[in-house]
């Protein structure tokens, strides 16, 4: 068998400490195939992006370990994730539609536009047409 492309193993991510402390993630394990699809569902705050920012190199784990392809990502400088993500993790960012959105609502606002739709296209050019 070969190696996962991810292996998470006893991930924690604490946020602050004392009266205050939040355990957004506590000992997490996930092993992810090369060419697995995964779908993560969870309650709001239940750690979902917590997790793949960590997988990601975007936010770093309290402790564990991050596997990317044999790399280790927990206690990895900063200096060498960039290159762990440009060789291995591809990101969506659901926030992007939030974004083009508002921006489309905030233009019409201003042209006096009342109705659009605004439609992603898969070559990531945007449309707007009045209505």
């Amino acid at each position: 068998m070969s190696e996962p492309a991810i292996k998470v193993q006893n991930l924690t991510k604490i946020y602050g400490a004392g009266e205050t402390t939040v355990h957004a993630l506590r000992s997490v394990d996930l092993e992810v195939a090369a060419g697995e699809l995964l779908l993560l569902l969870g309650a709001s705050g239940s750690g979902k992006t917590t997790l793949i920012s960590i997988i990601g190199g975007i936010l770093s784990a309290t402790s564990g370990s991050c596997l990317i392809r044999g790399t280790e990502t927990v206690g990895l400088p900063q200096s060498k994730l960039p290159k762990v993500r440009r060789d291995n993790i591809g990101f969506i960012f659901q926030a992007v539609c939030i974004i083009i959105k508002f921006c489309f609502s905030s233009a019409s606002r201003r042209l006096g536009v009342s109705k659009f739709s605004a439609k992603i296209c898969p070559s990531s050019i945007s449309t707007i047409r009045s209505a």
